[in-house]
């Protein structure tokens, strides 16, 4: 029987991802170094599904699942989506419209805006203020083409000074 090695594994995955996930299960978990298993899931995302059957799945699988696929942040478990929410929006603004919508908070919204303004087209309706709206254009002048109606005109008013 051949002797896996993280580095053996690690090369089975650049060949082909999926087989080597299979190969990784059949270790014994002492075996599976975290930072393996994370890389493993920046790689092929949907891997952090196969841990999860195992136990797997802890944050830093997810963290790397995420930052590869931010869509993943619904699948994560519900004590760790907010976080991981936080990064994925942290590392690409735009990413605000992978996270779940009972997630975009007012503070998470105005960290997406206050980096790349045109993240505004993915904040609730209901969090667009004059606050935010401000923010998002200070940041990005065309985020101007996602306000509500009510800001147009005192938006318009800056513009024009």
């Amino acid at each position: 029987m051949e002797k896996h090695t993280p580095e053996s594994v690690a090369e089975s995955f650049a060949k082909d991802s999926r087989a080597a996930a299979k190969e990784l299960l059949g270790l014994p978990p002492v075996q599976l170094p975290d930072a393996l298993l994370a890389a493993a899931c920046a790689i092929s995302p949907e891997f952090v599904y196969e841990l999860k059957a195992h136990n797997l799945d802890g944050f830093d699988c997810w963290n790397a699942a995420c930052s590869a696929d931010p869509y993943m942040v619904d699948s994560a478990p519900p004590e760790i989506q907010a976080e991981l929410s936080a990064r994925v929006v942290k590392r690409e603004p735009r990413t605000l419209d992978a996270v779940p919508y009972a997630l975009r908070t007012k503070a998470l919204c105005l960290q997406a805006v206050r980096r790349d303004g045109e993240a505004l087209e993915f904040v609730p309706t209901r969090l667009r203020d004059e606050e935010l709206c401000r923010v998002a254009y200070e940041s990005t002048p065309r985020a101007f083409k996602h306000f509500p109606n009510a800001f147009w005109d005192s938006f318009s008013e800056v513009g024009s000074d």
